[in-house]
């Protein structure tokens, strides 16, 4: 055994120094001790042992133990050679290590929720970071690197070498590293003790700037809403408080929009320090053109940057779509080769399953910003700008600035109203645009002689920028850079990693789904592909990814091991992009029939004439001839000796229960038959049938009475229907 000091020993055990120094005070077993002479308390410095196995186990978790000064058992510091011999024989065994290669379990990480996955791979990627740095850098030195995402973990130098040493762990036992690094505990940090109803109800409170709120006035607001279930003050305050420092950007906009401007657009130009090369960092963006092009329509413009270099490519297509934000890529990729980080926006486009496989498949990490932040991709946005200053201003169809201005005054309402009210202008500047547009084109004898400027097509617009951009914006002088884009996207030594053969491009930038493999082949968008390949896998699910041109798809094994182009000739040739637009229009026609429907359907609720309204006026206008009808009781002979064998039955109980004894649990009187009174022979023969107490008095009424027996027979079968 060797000894060595105690705060190195924290390091290596991975337990904080005051646990060491706590638990020898407790007088532990736990860590074995020597004192010698230093300059600890009481004049003693405390050494701790450590076994042969624990510095191999050190040193197989990533441990740098070179400079870790050894004692042996008489606390003498053992000399450098004897020392290095030490960790030399340690570092032998940590390179005998066999490692078992096996398929490692994905299912824990799998059903982790997407907060614990998260955490996860930033662990991971912390790890693997801290393994591939320069070794002259220390632990402590490289955490203070770190990017700010990395904060949601708190990562220390304790944590740090205890997740790397269950990473290695992990990959020795052929487990996933992730499942190793994923925090099951508990409930996760940061949750609260309250329904999401309840945060969405007091999130919206906090926020208002119409009627704003103390966090006291929310709490009673809220208790009077929800009264037992509701939650402590403390638990609300500390979810708005903790809210505050996540969204500070949101909550600051909220209390003062002008304020936020000041606060959070002023330091834009430091985000361009942390690209450290060409395609280090992408920034996505889409933003409607100011151009109305040849066939009325206003297309979009998807736009990406290099930070580094600040080069530019821009796509033109009818929306943004991940569709549309693949073939930017693709042509951006070809152009400029792949980017490492693309940072992007929470809109549906960049949060898809297609864009987030295609970050997948080309080994691309998105980064996207907090909502209602442009500010936190300062680049892609005055990109835009510069495009519409330079170009667009003096192109036939430009419409003007008008779209960002009217935004500036809905950024000042409130979020709620900024959303309504942007969505309302927005339909009613697109009416006037088309009739703005449609109006120049029109044939009047105002422009007779006037010569008019036709507006570009779509086509001719997409071809202008990309001359501009080639031609010009890379050509000029970058402010902020002193020197061309092109010049400096050249100017770095590192080889641009890119993918030179486009179909492999198209392939990976394609959707991918998981199919069931049909007797028929696979089905997928309406169409079903087919290949001799897929007969061996009938039933088995495999992974198809789709191509551009509508008629392919590439299978492969869960595995990812390729098993064919399946083929459905029926579609081949046709555009998949321009499938899926269709689909879209298609589902976009029906919303409207739909709404149009309701709006008519409860138009027609209202005043449409119905059956009730043909009734009511029916019967209005025949009641006045209808003769008037007067109920008259009607007598038989029958009916007459019932009713008078009905009193005299009744009178003769009467007059018998007077002079009986009899009675019952309930304390009422019975007849000397045990018997109670009735008021008529048929209640008689109904009481006698059901309580199974027929004798040969009931019979005699019956003969004596048969109508009336045949109505109590009537009255126990109702019952039983009943």
């Amino acid at each position: 055994m060797y000894y060595i000091e105690t705060k190195v020993a924290s390091v290596l055990f991975g337990v904080e120094y005051k646990t060491i120094r706590r638990a020898l005070d407790r007088g532990t077993n736990k860590y074995t001790y020597i004192a010698i002479k230093g300059t600890g308390r009481g004049g003693k410095k405390l050494l701790i042992g450590i076994t042969e196995e624990q510095l191999n186990e050190a040193i197989t978790g990533g441990i740098s133990i070179d400079d870790v000064d050894l004692y042996d058992d008489a606390g003498i510091l053992l000399e450098n050679e004897a020392r290095n011999t030490v960790i030399s024989n340690s570092k032998l065994k940590k390179d005998a290590v066999d490692v078992v290669v096996i398929a490692p379990d994905m299912k824990p990480y799998l059903n982790a929720s997407p907060d614990q996955k998260s955490k996860a791979i930033l662990k991971m990627e912390l790890v693997s970071g801290y393994e591939a740095r320069d070794r002259r850098v220390s632990a402590k030195e490289y955490l203070s690197t770190l990017e700010s995402r990395f904060d949601e973990i708190k990562p220390n130098e304790t944590k740090l070498f205890r997740w790397k040493k269950l990473a290695q762990e992990a990959k020795q036992s052929g487990e996933s590293p992730l499942v190793a690094l994923l925090d099951t505990r508990g409930r996760a940090e940061g949750s609260v003790a309250m329904s999401e109803e309840m945060q969405d109800t007091a999130l919206r409170m906090f926020v208002r700037r119409d009627n704003p709120l103390r966090v006291s006035a929310i709490y009673q607001n809220m208790l009077h809403k929800y009264g037992d279930a509701m939650c402590s003050y403390d638990v609300l305050n500390n979810f708005l408080n903790r809210w505050k420092v996540k969204n500070h950007s949101f909550y600051a906009f909220a209390q003062n929009a002008d304020k936020w401007k000041n606060s959070y657009m002023a330091a834009f130009g430091s985000l361009s320090e942390k690209a450290k090369f060409p395609n280090h960092y992408w920034e996505l963006d889409s933003t409607p053109a100011d151009i109305i092009c040849a066939d009325g329509k206003r297309y979009a413009i998807i736009g990406m940057i290099d930070i580094y270099s600040r080069r530019v490519t821009f796509w033109v297509d009818e929306r943004s779509s991940s569709y549309s934000i693949a073939r930017l890529l693709r042509k951006a990729i070809l152009k400029m080769g792949l980017p490492e980080n693309v940072v992007i926006d929470n809109g549906k486009d960049y949060q898809s399953e297609h864009f987030k496989s295609i970050c997948y498949n080309l080994g691309i990490t998105s980064i996207p910003v907090e909502p209602f932040s442009g500010d936190q991709k300062p680049h892609i946005e005055r990109m835009f700008g510069t495009l519409t200053r330079e170009l667009f201003e003096e192109l036939e169809g430009y419409i003007g600035h008008s779209v960002a201005e009217r935004s500036a005054i809905q950024s000042r309402r409130g979020f709620q109203h900024k959303i309504e009210s942007q969505a309302a202008w927005r339909e009613e500047a697109k009416k006037a645009e088309k009739e703005d547009f449609v109006s120049k084109l029109a044939i009047k004898k105002d422009n007779v002689g006037v010569d008019l400027k036709i507006p570009i097509s779509a086509e001719q617009l997409q071809s202008v920028i990309d001359d501009w951009v080639e031609h010009i914006y890379e050509q000029k002088k970058h402010g902020s850079l002193d020197k061309k884009p092109i010049e400096k996207f050249k100017e770095q030594a590192i080889p641009v990693k890119g993918i030179a053969d486009p179909m492999m491009l198209d392939i990976l930038l394609a959707e991918s789904f998981v199919r069931k493999v049909g007797k028929k082949g696979i089905k997928l968008d309406g169409a079903e592909y087919v290949h001799n390949e897929l007969a061996k896998h009938v039933g088995d699910h495999v992974r198809v990814m789709t191509t551009p041109d509508m008629g392919y798809v590439t299978v492969y094994k869960m595995n990812h091991e390729p098993i064919c182009v399946a083929e459905d000739t029926m579609y081949t040739g046709k555009s998949r992009a321009e499938f899926a637009d269709g689909k879209r229009m298609s589902k976009r026609i029906a919303k409207e029939f739909a709404r149009v429907m309701e709006q008519w359907e409860a138009l027609s609720r209202r005043v449409d004439p119905t059956i009730r309204d043909r009734i009511e006026a029916a019967a209005t206008k025949i009641a006045p001839s209808l003769p008037t009808t007067f109920a008259v009781a009607k007598s038989t002979e029958v009916i007459r000796a019932v009713q008078d064998g009905m009193k005299a039955f009744a009178a003769s109980d009467a007059k018998a229960l007077e002079s009986s004894n009899i009675m019952n649990m309930e304390g009422e009187k019975l007849l000397p038959s045990g018997r109670p009174a009735f008021k008529s022979r048929r209640e008689r023969l109904v009481w006698d049938i059901e309580n199974d107490r027929w004798d040969e008095s009931s019979q005699r009424l019956a003969d004596k009475s048969p109508e009336e027996y045949e109505m109590a027979l009537k009255d126990i079968e109702s019952k039983k229907i009943g």
